[in-house]
């Protein structure tokens, strides 16, 4: 796969699984929240910054600076290098719009973020009842004969998304895989092997996603909870010629 190709895989890879079980009951998008959320926190998420080392075979390594706040502002910072000489580019999320941001601050791409696959999964990590209506909960046993959780998410909410469904384990609240399907049948499928502890709070630092081909290994440090994340760090310039 191409670094081309990975970059935009890197925005939901972080976020991602596979799950498929008889639905037996409904929850409401706050009961999912306090359920079975991403990051389990005893207090509510504001905001979140992290680092994510991304690997896959036949490609270039690359790292990606994520700083996401709950009201569905996100930076995403790329750096990789070509021919040893480094690179960078920067996506940012403001409010309907997304900014492709070059090294020297000018923008090659300014467009409409309604759509946006990495904009819900920032909020379902941050403030998942808004994202999700309602899901569906059933129990099925994992390949280490532990019960999950399935939940199938409401992604009414989310253009650009055609289903997602994650597992959870019912003791410690974890996520043990996602799945997300766009309306182009574009799909990943990721999985949570390990978490970190960050203060009080439990967060993913192992996450291994597919799409079809080799997997994407992607490792999560420096993560800081609720971290002041100002206005400046979103704003967007008018598109460059």
């Amino acid at each position: 796969m191409t670094l081309a190709k990975t970059l935009p895989l890197a925005g939901i890879a972080a976020l991602t699984a596979f799950a498929s079980a008889a639905c037996t009951s409904t929850l409401t998008g706050d009961e999912f929240a306090a359920e079975a959320p991403l990051v389990v926190s005893g207090s509510p998420l504001k905001s979140v910054s992290y680092v994510a080392d991304y690997a896959q075979e036949g490609a270039l390594p690359f790292t990606c600076e994520v700083k996401l706040r709950s009201d569905g502002m996100i930076r995403r910072n790329y750096t990789w290098s070509e021919a040893e000489e480094p690179r960078t580019v920067s996506i940012v999320v403001n409010g309907p719009r997304t900014a492709k941001i070059d090294a020297a601050g000018t923008v090659s791409e300014l467009k409409d973020s309604s759509a946006d696959m990495a904009k819900f999964f920032a909020r379902l990590i941050l403030a998942p009842s808004s994202v999700v209506a309602s899901a569906d909960r059933s129990v099925m046993n994992g390949s280490d004969g532990h019960a999950r959780y399935v939940y199938w998410l409401d992604v009414s909410g989310a253009p650009g998304v055609s289903s997602c469904s994650v597992t959870a384990d019912p003791s410690s609240r974890l996520w043990t895989s996602f799945q997300a399907t766009s309306d182009d049948s574009f799909e990943v499928y990721s999985t949570f092997p390990e978490y970190q502890t960050v203060g009080d709070v439990m967060f993913p630092s192992r996450i291994v996603s597919t799409t079809g081909g080799a997997p994407v290994r992607c490792t999560l440090r420096d993560v800081e909870i609720n971290p002041e994340l100002p206005d400046a760090l979103f704003e967007l310039p008018d598109k460059q010629d």
